[in-house]
Parts: structure tokens; C-alpha cells; sequence
């Protein structure tokens, strides 16, 4: 294979389009070398969509200064909201142009000034007549339907001159949580609990007793969620009390985006929604709590996501949502969808305007996309890690297996891999991303690296058989997966942006070039910064000393990485 794969960003219609006519047409020409991938054919044409479906696009706005955006972030510069605007957006005037060329078609477009992205309600018919695109149904062969265009859209002046992608041609792709129950039965109503780790042992483990002695609370730090399922306030009261911590208040965002398809109240198994919350609460419980409800459609998922970095700037974002990184493929190639380049353009802006974003990398191991992906010349699995961790610009949680002593003290770790059950700590080797100039460092360099991204980028608790105690739903659970691991860093981060607030500082922000400057060289910073994981394996990669794709640099000593962010913002 030649050094770094190609990163093709085009839009999901696209890729999706292309890879009907290789299943039907009998395969389209590849765009790189190396062997092919198989397995997200066998969509059946139904027929057209319908011209008077309603559906809502999402149009990005092209970034007048992309290559210079790169450039800022891989030195480490920030600015502020404002001129974020100013130099990366296109300009008002150029804007209003194309909203009033849309609605000349018939259709409603919405944007905020500031926002990098523009809602488009209308009928499928004149979307179809707007972007030249015809839109079909089609059914896989598990019986579930989707609608995609034959062709990619056509874009129009003015349209041509502001917008890079259009998201929501399609629906193919939907995301899911990434949280898995423990061994325990559920204990219902808001009694004693029935096992799992309490919030005191995690943080001890963890290290944050200091932190939590110089009255560290996430005060005056905003954490933002985004979530495809819902809490209830109960639940979240019931866990407070249990462990003498103030109810906490959260601030709910809809928008057009959808809402959650899965209620607290109704759903069977746990809620997403209130293991996060309850998570950050417990370590930050002075932090500002926001969640961003959105359905489970990949391109909604990345509208409410880009809405919530337009309003949240310097936002600490937990995510525990994700999926098979390879959407889409093309002559046997993965492409980058239009979805994932809205992803990777609010997580750019995220970082340029000093916030974090902490997504878990999944809890399916080395295998995200499960059998669906083999090679077409050795038939063989291939492992894939799960988007958006997957992206250059996240800082990708994995997760672990924790052992605590007899005293609750930190005994050992291994990284989460459970063949029996097929699950583990999501990690590996991107198909979609270069490698970024930061992941460097012991470790980083090994037989699998092929010049792309790796992740995940840290780890904390995920193993599900030693988790959380957590209420939700209406009874006491066991529950972990790295959709826990990602809410604790996210707290953490909200600590130690607290401690720099007060002591003058910038905020942690993008975290992964302070994470692998750690991890590098750690004898150069004042405090141990992580407990790193060397037993374990995630179903194909093994945990070693250093860096590895199982458990990244493993998991946080809290008090360290506070210290250690405390030298490299001074340093700064």
C-alpha cells in the first residue's frame, strides 16, 4: 500500500451513490491502492422517494482559509469567537446571496450569523429540482430502507461560491450510544445500590482527591453533551443523594436537528443521557450541564453538534455517540461522507477557539463495524475503529478494566476486551484520516502504523463488569463502556480549567497536543500525567508500555495531568 491513504471528502451522496452503482453496475474504479473492502453493497431500488417527502438538508459553508486553519491548530493557536467568524467564514453578504437563491427554488433556508452551517427545510421535489439530483428508495437486505440520490448534487452560482458540502441527501448512516450494562440485575427505585463502582472509588483510584482538597469543583466550566437519548430529573436527583451531592441542573437545547427517538422513561436498559450526566456530576458537580438532543441520523447528529460549537465555544463536549467510521465506499475504497466533514469542521473550530471535545472510541473493540467489513482478497475481518474519535481532531477515550484493593485503592488495569462477549475499548487505525503532526511518542510508531490516524488518545473505567453504579430508568445499574470513560475526562478537563482560569491561564482546549506531549516525554513534566495500561487486549490490539491502540496512553492521574497542564500552559 502506498504511505498515507488519500482522504477523499465528498459528500455522502456521493459515496453512497457510487456504491449502489458498484453493487449494481458490478464495481466502480478504486482511488487509491492496497487491497479492496467489501461489505456495504446489496441495496435493493425501490423506486423514487417522493416528490412531496419533507426533509431538512444541511448545507456547510467552504472555509475561505481551510489550509491555514490546519496550520494554526498544529501550532497550537487560538482565537477568539469573533474572529473566528471574520477570517473562516464566508461573508454575509456572499451568504444571503445563496439564501435568497434557495428560497428561490421553493425551499426554507435558515442560518445564524456565525453558524458554519445552512438548514435547508423543503419538499423532496424541489430539492431534487435545486440540486439536480434524483432521490431514491432502497432496501437492504435485512429489510430496512433508506433514501439516497443516483448522482451527486450539482450546486448552482451562488451556491457553488459558499458551500463545501450538502449533509441529508441521504439517511443511510445512524449512530448509536456506546454504553453496555455490568453483570448485575437492575434494582428498582431509589434505594440502596446494587454494586458498581461509586463515584469516591473512581475518583480515588483516579487521583483527584487532591484536586478535590484545593476545592476543584468545575465551577465557572461549561460541559456539553450531545445525546440521542433523554433523562429524566428524577433519576438524576436519585444518584445526587445517594452520594450527598446537589441535584444538578442541566440546560436542554432542540433545534431542528430531531429529537431522541429513545425516552428515560420508556426505553428498556439504561439511558445514555443520565450516565453522562451523572458522571460529570460527580466529579464536576459546579459545572454547567447542557445537553443537545438530537435523533439518531448521522446528519442531524452533526447539525446539533455544529450548533452546539457555534453557541459553546470554549465548551468541554463529552460524546458518546459514534459508528462504523467507513460509511461509505468506493471501488472498494472508504470516502469521507459529507456527515464526517461536518464533524471534522466543528471540531476544527472547537479547537481554534480553545474548547475539547472527549468522544468515546466505542465498545466494540478493534471490530466497530462488526463482520460488515472484510478484504476482497483474503475475506478476512478487517479492524475498523469508530467515527467521530476517529477524527484528527478529537481526543479519542477508550476504555479499561479496573481493579480496586481491598481498601479501594488503585491495584491494577488492563484494557477492556471481552471475546465472550464481543465487546472491548475501541481503538486502531483510521482508513479515513492522515495521522496528525501531535501523535508522536513511545508507542506511536509500531507494526500496525500505515502514516494514519490512531486512536483512542486516552482511556479511563469502561469495562462494564467493573462499573459505574449509576440510576437510570428508574433503578440502580451497573454501567461503563467507553461512553463512561469519555464524561470522566471531560469533568476532569473541567477541573483543570478551572484551576487555569484561576491561575491566569489559557484553558486546556484541544487537549491531544498537551496528551501526547505528556506521554512523550513525561520525565520533563512535573507529575506522573497518566497510569499507563500494559496487560489487556481489545479483541486484536494488545495493551503495551507507552502508547498503544487499545488504551492510548491509558488512564488519567488526575492530579498530574492538572499539575502537568499548569507547566505547559505556563510554558505557553
Amino acid at each position: 500500500m502506498s504511505g498515507a491513504k488519500r482522504r477523499v471528502a465528498m459528500a455522502a451522496a456521493v459515496a453512497l451513490a457510487a456504491a449502489i452503482v458498484a453493487v449494481t453496475a458490478g464495481g466502480a474504479a478504486g482511488t487509491r491502492e492496497g487491497p479492496r473492502l467489501v461489505g456495504l453493497g446489496g441495496a435493493r431500488r425501490l423506486g423514487p422517494l417522493g416528490a412531496n417527502v419533507v426533509l431538512r438538508l444541511e448545507l456547510q459553508l467552504a472555509n475561505p482559509r481551510g489550509a491555514a486553519l490546519n496550520r494554526l491548530i498544529a501550532a497550537g493557536k487560538t482565537v477568539s469567537p469573533a474572529k473566528f467568524e471574520r477570517q473562516f467564514l464566508p461573508s454575509g453578504n456572499a451568504v444571503s446571496r445563496a439564501l435568497a437563491a434557495l428560497t428561490a427554488d421553493g425551499l426554507r433556508p435558515t442560518w445564524t450569523t456565525g453558524s458554519e452551517v445552512v438548514g435547508v427545510d423543503g419538499f423532496a421535489g424541489a430539492i431534487e429540482r435545486a440540486f439536480d439530483v434524483e432521490l431514491d428508495r432502497y432496501e437492504r437486505p435485512d429489510g430496512s430502507t433508506f433514501y439516497a440520490p443516483t448522482a451527486a448534487p450539482r450546486l448552482r452560482a451562488p451556491l457553488r461560491d459558499v458551500v463545501a458540502e450538502v449533509s441529508g441527501l441521504d439517511d443511510r448512516a445512524r449512530l448509536e450510544n456506546l454504553s453496555g450494562g455490568g453483570g448485575s440485575d437492575p434494582s428498582p427505585g431509589c434505594g440502596s445500590t446494587n454494586g458498581g463502582y461509586t463515584p469516591s472509588q473512581v475518583m480515588s483510584a483516579y487521583n483527584f482527591g487532591p484536586l478535590r482538597s484545593e476545592s476543584l469543583t468545575g465551577a465557572g466550566q461549561t460541559i456539553v453533551l450531545i445525546e440521542i437519548d433523554t433523562f429524566q430529573q428524577p433519576d438524576l436527583d436519585c444518584f445526587a443523594s445517594q452520594y450527598g451531592l446537589s441535584p444538578p441542573s442541566v440546560t436542554v437545547m432542540k433545534g431542528p436537528w430531531g429529537t431522541p427517538q429513545n425516552t428515560a422513561n420508556s426505553s428498556s436498559g439504561n439511558s445514555e443521557a443520565e450516565l453522562d450526566l451523572e458522571i460529570v456530576h460527580s466529579i464536576a458537580p459546579a459545572a454547567r450541564l447542557v445537553v443537545y438532543y438530537s435523533d439518531n441520523n448521522s446528519s442531524d447528529i452533526a447539525a446539533a453538534a455544529q450548533a452546539a460549537v457555534t453557541a459553546h465555544p470554549e465548551g468541554i463536549f463529552s460524546v458518546s455517540i459514534g459508528g462504523c467510521e467507513i460509511e461509505n465506499l468506493v471501488g472498494g475504497q472508504p470516502q469521507v461522507t459529507s456527515d464526517q466533514t461536518v464533524w471534522d469542521d466543528a471540531l476544527k473550530r472547537l479547537a481554534m477557539t480553545k474548547g475539547s471535545a472527549f468522544i468515546a472510541s466505542g465498545d466494540s473493540g478493534a471490530y466497530t463495524c462488526g463482520k460488515n467489513i472484510t478484504n476482497s482478497s483474503t475475506g478476512a475481518e478487517v479492524p475498523t475503529v469508530s467515527f467521530p474519535a476517529s477524527d484528527a481532531y478529537a481526543t479519542a477515550v477508550g476504555g479499561t478494566t479496573l481493579f480496586l484493593g481491598s481498601s479501594g485503592q488503585y491495584e491494577s488495569e488492563a484494557a477492556w476486551g471481552g471475546p465472550f462477549e464481543g465487546d472491548g475499548s475501541g481503538g486502531g487505525i483510521s482508513q479515513l484520516w492522515q495521522r496528525p503532526s501531535y501523535q508522536t511518542g513511545p508507542g506511536t510508531t509500531n507494526s500496525y502504523s500505515d502514516g494514519d490516524r490512531e486512536v483512542p488518545d486516552v482511556s479511563a473505567l469502561g469495562d462494564p463488569n467493573t462499573g459505574w453504579s449509576v440510576y437510570t430508568v428508574g433503578a440502580w445499574n451497573v454501567v461503563a463502556g467507553t461512553s463512561a470513560a469519555a464524561p470522566l475526562w471531560a469533568a476532569l478537563t473541567a477541573l483543570a480549567d478551572q484551576k487555569l482560569s484561576e491561575s491566569g491561564l489559557q484553558p486546556v482546549g484541544f487537549a491531544n497536543a498537551p496528551i501526547y506531549a505528556f506521554g512523550s516525554d513525561p520525565e520533563a513534566w512535573p507529575a506522573k500525567a497518566f497510569n499507563d495500561v500494559t496487560t489487556g487486549e481489545n479483541l486484536y490490539y494488545s495493551a503495551t508500555a507507552g502508547w498503544d491502540p487499545a488504551t492510548g496512553w491509558g488512564s488519567p492521574n488526575a492530579a498530574g495531568f492538572v499539575q502537568d497542564m499548569l507547566a505547559y500552559r505556563r510554558q505557553q
